[in-house]
Parts: structure tokens; C-alpha cells; sequence
């Protein structure tokens, strides 16, 4: 909708004496039929609703991870219709721009997919009936049948824990880069468990398991029915840690870079923190930039931290749409990550550091990974544009901060 459009539109629910606009936010005059519809055409015209409190219970539902009221205005009824403390409200222009912008992510997120109202309704009708809303989980199959005792006791444990990470590490037949990275956790503290997800469902590639590294902490290796990007985002039911350290099994770690960087996620619980950063430029053809830049809006996954929630909503709530283009590409599932937490958050990822490049693994063989086809930087910039046409906008956010040096 361009600005004339929205321009339009606002004139005509004026005139038609449905909204009366402020300066900085438009009311709606009176409660109707037509309220959901006109809160969502307001957002999406750039005005920020102003609504009676008595009101709240009728808004349109949308997911957990969103907060009608950080994109909207609700005033006391005994205010409502006062019209000169309406005209005296005080809101700095920064906070109506957040809360412009925070709406057109709320509508991207719940009402331009049929799968998210889909998911929004089931979701507000099992609370309604039993009380409360299942986190549901994906049963982990061990690729060892000698762990299936380490898996069950493993999903016996219920309590989530917040003073540790559990490492995800995808890999597909890199038997020897995989064995080198086992070898680095003897020396990292709190790492609650390393999950491999065996990413080939052809199981004659990999070692028996009396031949990978006898790491101090606990690995479990991971079953995967298929080939896919997806199954780093499975929300196993072994995972039982609030924090998930994504790594490549091709990244060098050390104690020093992992506790400073723990330690700043745990400020920072709602957004992407991680090592390697890229940029995405906006406009009528969105393209993927991998040289350095000054800023930055997309974070790599190969080494970063994110919250246990992000993975179900990423496998649950997000549209099967961009999995389904993830499964055929085998590529952009990072870019979908950070799209999905951007919408969510309002908020941009971090860089939690500038440093020398830590994917270099001098013993392992050349790199034959999916980051080497022809093709991947092509591919990527059309996963930009289709999920920008999917949610309606780019809602990746431009940084500049990093908080050290490593």
C-alpha cells in the first residue's frame, strides 16, 4: 500500500465516521462488527489504534510471542471520550514510530499466513478447554540403539534448567571434522549436553560409536528421518536447557569465547547473538551481501545462541511454506530464523564480537559443504525476496553494535 493509498483509506473511515485521527494515532469511535478488521487496517495504514480498554478482550487473537499492547493505544473508559485529554497525550515520536513498526510485524506474523490464524485459534482453544497450552516436543530417536537408555532418562528429566546451553551441531558425513569438535567441550564449562543431528538417514557412512571422541560431557547422536536443513530447529525432547549453542562442527571454540558469550545472551535472551554477521539489502530486489560491511541485520547460525522457544515456534508456528522451500533448496533456514525472531522481537540480532575466523579446520579435507555450490549466494537472495513477499516485509533490522573484541 503506498502513501497515497494509505492516505486514502484513513479520509474515507473519517468520513464514514469510523475513526477520528490524531496527530500521532487514529480512534475508533465506537465498538462494531467490523473491529478486528479496522484495528488490523489501521496498523497496516501506519496509525496506531487508539481503543477503549473495556475493548481489549475483543482484539483478534495472535501468537504468545506478541503483545497487542506495544502496537496499540488503550485509554480508561472514563477518558475515552474526553477528547481534550485525547489531544493532549504525550508520546515521543520514537515511541510512535516503535509502536508503528512493532504493529506491521504483528500483522506480518498472524494474519497474512491462513497457517498462523490456523495455529492462533487451536492454540486459544486449548487453553480455553484444558487450562493450559502442551509445549509439544519431537520424540528423539537415538542413531545408536546402545543409547536408548541414555535417551529415556534423558526425557525423564523435567525441570528446564538456566545456568547452562546445550550444543546442536547438524552434520552430514563429516565424520572427521565432527570427532575434531568433540574433542573441544573437555575444556568448556556449563554445557549441559552435545546433540548430534545426524543429518543422513543412510547409516552406513557413519563410525560405530566406540569410534567417535569420549567427550567429558554427554553426546547424544541423533536419528533424522531425512536429509533437511529443518532438523537443527526440532524441538527434541532431550533438550533441557533454556539457552541452545548452535555450532558447526567445522567452528574452533574455546572456553574464553563461549562464557563471554553466554554470559551476554543472558542479557539478551529474546534476540540472536552470535559470531558471524551478513547484510541484507531492501528494495524492489532484495540481494544477500557477503563481503564485510559496516552494519549488519542477519546473523549466521553456524556458531550462535538463541532461545529453546525460538525452535518450536521456528517448527511449529512458522509457515511450512518457507520450510518446504528450505527442504528444496537446502538452503536459507538461517535467513528464515532470523526473519521469524525479527518479527517476534522489534529488535535487531547481535554481533557479539569481531574476531580472526574460527570455521579454518587445518586437519580436516577441503571443504565440500552446501556454502560452495555454484549457486548459494543466487539461491539466497531469492530466499530473501520470498519471504519478504511472504510476510509482506524485510524485517530485518540494521546493526552496528558489536560488544567486544575476541
Amino acid at each position: 500500500m503506498s502513501k497515497e493509498e494509505k492516505n486514502k483509506t484513513l479520509v474515507e473511515l473519517q468520513n464514514k465516521d469510523l475513526i477520528l485521527k490524531f496527530d500521532n494515532f487514529c480512534k475508533i469511535l465506537s465498538y462494531s462488527q467490523n473491529f478486528e478488521s479496522l484495528v488490523i487496517l489501521l496498523i497496516a495504514t501506519n496509525c496506531v489504534p487508539l481503543i477503549n480498554k473495556d475493548w481489549i478482550k475483543n482484539l483478534p487473537l495472535i501468537d504468545n510471542d506478541h503483545d497487542w499492547e506495544k502496537g496499540i493505544l488503550l485509554v480508561e473508559n472514563t477518558d475515552f471520550n474526553n477528547e481534550k485529554f485525547l489531544k493532549n497525550i504525550e508520546i515521543l515520536t520514537s515511541d510512535i514510530n516503535q509502536m508503528k513498526e512493532y504493529g506491521k510485524r504483528l500483522i506480518s506474523w498472524n494474519f497474512i499466513q491462513l497457517s498462523s490464524i490456523s495455529f492462533n485459534i487451536i492454540y486459544f482453544l486449548e487453553k480455553f478447554f484444558t487450562g493450559i497450552n502442551i509445549e509439544r516436543t519431537i520424540q528423539a530417536i537415538p542413531l545408536y540403539k546402545e543409547d536408548e537408555i541414555l535417551f529415556e532418562k534423558e526425557r525423564l528429566r523435567k525441570k528446564i534448567i538456566s545456568n547452562k546451553y546445550t550444543v546442536i551441531t547438524l552434520t552430514y558425513q563429516n565424520n572427521q571434522k565432527l570427532n575434531l569438535s568433540l574433542r573441544q567441550y573437555d575444556s568448556i564449562p556449563f554445557v549441559d549436553k552435545v546433540i548430534i543431528v545426524w543429518n543422513n538417514e543412510d547409516t552406513k557412512f557413519m563410525l560405530e560409536k566406540n569410534r567417535w571422541y569420549k567427550s567429558r560431557v554427554p553426546v547424544f547422536f541423533v536419528k533424522t528421518k531425512f536429509n533437511s536443513m529443518n532438523n537443527r530447529y526440532l524441538p527434541y525432547d532431550i533438550i533441557k536447557t533454556e539457552c541452545i549453542f548452535f555450532l558447526d562442527e567445522d567452528i574452533r571454540i574455546t572456553e574464553k569465547l563461549l562464557m563471554k558469550t553466554f554470559n551476554f545472551w543472558k542479557m539478551n535472551k529474546n534476540v540472536i547473538v552470535g559470531y558471524y554477521a551478513r547484510y541484507t539489502e531492501k528494495g524492489v530486489k532484495s540481494s544477500y551481501v557477503l563481503t564485510k560491511t559496516k552494519s549488519y541485520n542477519l546473523i549466521l547460525l553456524g556458531l550462535s545462541l538463541i532461545h529453546r522457544r525460538y525452535i518450536y515456534s521456528y517448527s511449529y508456528k512458522m509457515s511450512s511454506k518457507i520450510r518446504n522451500f528450505v527442504d528444496e533448496t537446502l538452503n536459507c533456514d538461517d535467513i528464515a530464523f532470523n526473519f521469524m525472531v525479527a518479527l517476534f522481537t522489534n529488535k535487531p540480532n547481535i554481533l557479539f564480537t569481531k574476531g580472526v575466523d574460527l570455521s579454518r579446520c587445518k586437519k580436516c579435507s577441503h571443504h565440500t559443504g552446501l556454502y560452495f555450490r555454484p549457486d548459494h549466494l543466487t539461491t539466497r537472495g531469492k530466499c530473501i525476496d520470498m519471504f519478504t513477499n511472504l510476510y509482506g516485509m524485510n524485517p530485518l533490522i540494521e546493526n552496528e553494535y558489536y560488544s567486544g573484541v575476541y
